[in-house]
């Protein structure tokens, strides 16, 4: 079961974030002295003896505001973090102020989702950043929000400041600099940051008997590191002898050396990659975000689908499924162009698709219960595997599938389980992630393929033991 629970404290209303640069820090006055004063953008405001200001006092930040705001009941504190909530709904101005204690790895994934590098903001010292309340902050805005982001590594407190609306409007830049953090020393073991932490190595483990087949993980180090801050995102593909590696949208191509992947080169695409696949005829596909499914090798990338929201593609390259959340999923034919819309009644929605070599495995959802439906290549069902047939007596989520010489290999990594089935239905064993790759934290498989020796490639990523960030890293499962 996924051991990470977020405290409703850290929750915020997050809105769709899109093309978010570091932006040109603006002054924001952070004097108090009475009298009246020009704000950030030029104009006078009425002087603080003019206006009446009450004060929100929280343990980690207080908010001194004016009669202009409307203080929010769901404002709250505890030890761990604090945040309150102002709004001006006549003008549609709503800012959120959060301050928490947190690791540097929170703060870098939400620079990161915003486009913005910690390393560039905390070493290379190339993103303005702004004077807030004692703290330094970076700023991020997109077509919904501007937000202010800070890190105090001696307290571990990680502030964010979030303005929906107008964020010139001098009310908002007088509250902004109202605002004080209170920062007290961090006692305990610190985090490090991303680029000072230990490389992930995961735990010596030994060979689980599944049935009568001896299965172990080998572990692929990867010469080069890739820190990620996303979770569950990273693939792997075997193609013609290479390795390729997608990790935050970029691939990288690997030859297999001394019992690990050394790095060769980078391949390029002129989108960002979410799936990437390989072909038994050694071609290697690269699938963008809504599309675009392409072949790449040829001097242009061969497109085969211009659109397409998901996609799983057969191990000849010649046809592939397509599916979005519905219950109904799209054949696609690329000998013949033609494309055929099929529904699979057992489900309400789809979770995941993979099609292998002779099957096709569709997790769906029925009201509350995941459901596992695997379909020949005609679409016959062969078996439907629900939570009652496991031993664990959970299926959560199938986030990959795969067909070996000996029956199917089931990836749930909600539950961190592999599920080891023989092609007469039968559940032959469920070895948790860490029994059998010794991983470290929370592991997420969302990337699988199979080798020419019909070996399972797995890909991982993982948090490190020091926290610092997650890691990518490859596994070779051998035995099934």
């Amino acid at each position: 079961m996924r051991k990470k629970v977020y405290a409703a404290w850290i929750l915020a209303i997050i809105m769709v974030m899109s093309g978010v640069l570091c932006t040109q820090a603006e002054t924001v006055s952070t004097g108090k002295a009475h009298g009246s004063k020009v704000n950030t953008t030029g104009e006078t405001t009425p002087t603080e003896a003019e206006k009446q200001f009450e004060e929100a006092e929280q343990i980690h930040v207080t908010v001194r505001y004016s009669s202009d705001w409307e203080y929010s009941e769901y404002s709250y504190s505890s030890d761990y973090g604090s945040y309150v909530e102002l709004s001006i709904p006549d003008d549609g101005i709503y800012v959120r102020i959060n301050a928490s204690i947190n690791t540097p790895l929170d703060y870098a994934s939400e620079l990161y989702d915003f486009g913005i590098n910690a390393y560039d903001v905390i070493v290379e010292d190339s993103c303005e950043t702004v004077s807030i309340g004692g703290m330094e902050f970076v700023q991020g805005e997109n077509d919904y929000y501007k937000a202010f982001f800070g890190y105090d590594q001696e307290s571990a407190m990680y502030a964010k400041i979030m303005v929906y609306g107008d964020p010139e409007d001098p009310r908002v830049t007088e509250l902004i600099d109202n605002v004080t953090f209170h920062k007290k020393e961090y006692t305990k073991t610190k985090t490090p940051w991303y680029w000072d932490g230990e490389v992930y190595v995961p735990k010596d483990t030994e060979p689980v008997q599944v049935g009568n087949f001896t299965v172990e993980a080998e572990y692929l180090p990867i010469d080069t590191v890739y820190p990620t801050f996303n979770n569950g995102y990273s693939k792997v593909a075997k193609s013609g002898g290479w390795y390729y590696v997608l990790t935050d949208g970029d691939v990288s191509e690997y030859s297999d050396e001394d019992g690990g992947l050394a790095y060769e080169g980078d391949v390029y695409f002129d989108f960002d990659v979410e799936n990437i696949f390989g072909d038994e005829d050694g071609n290697l596909y690269a699938l963008g975000n809504g599309g675009p499914l392409v072949r790449w090798g040829t001097e242009e990338n061969e497109v085969l689908l211009n659109y397409c929201v998901m996609v799983s593609l057969h191990p000849s390259g010649k046809k592939a499924v397509g599916w979005s959340y519905s219950n109904s999923i799209t054949e696609y034919d690329f000998e013949t162009g033609t494309n055929k819309e099929r529904v699979i009644d057992p489900v309400e929605g789809i979770n995941s698709v993979s099609v292998t070599k002779d099957y096709q495995a569709v997790c769906g959802y029925k009201e509350s219960e995941t459901l596992l439906n695997i379909y020949d290549n005609n679409w016959n069902e062969v078996m439907t595997i629900s939570s009652t047939d496991t031993e664990s007596g959970m299926l959560e989520g199938v986030s990959a599938f795969e067909q070996t010489q000996n029956g199917w290999v089931i990836f749930d990594s909600w539950m961190e389980n592999v599920i080891f089935v023989g092609f007469d239905g039968a559940i032959l064993k469920e070895v948790s992630y860490e029994e059998l790759f010794g991983t470290l934290n929370w592991p997420y498989v969302n990337g699988t393929c199979m080798d020419e020796e019909g070996n399972v490639i797995v890909a991982i990523t993982d948090q490190r033991e020091d926290n610092s960030c997650y890691e990518t890293i490859i596994f070779k499962l051998k035995g099934f």
